[in-house]
């Protein structure tokens, strides 16, 4: 299969970010699970850890616009 070739000055997409200049710089972090999730193990004292996590979620996509804020 021949490679995609980008457009002139097109942006990097996000899973080429991650592999090409965050994983990197997290391969000495267990704890960043080697950025294969949207996740990291959060160690705020000994013998005590927290699994942090962010994701966006979009109306329309996700949930529907008119949906109440409680309820998302």
């Amino acid at each position: 299969m021949a490679p995609v070739e980008k457009a002139k000055g097109a942006l990097p997409g996000e899973f080429t970010l991650i592999e090409e200049i965050f994983a990197p710089l997290a391969s000495d972090a267990p704890e960043a699970f080697a950025l294969k999730d949207d996740a990291a193990l959060y160690r705020a004292s000994e013998g005590y850890e927290t699994v942090l996590t962010v994701d966006a979620i979009v109306a329309g996509v996700h949930f529907l616009p008119d949906d109440p804020p409680e309820s998302v």
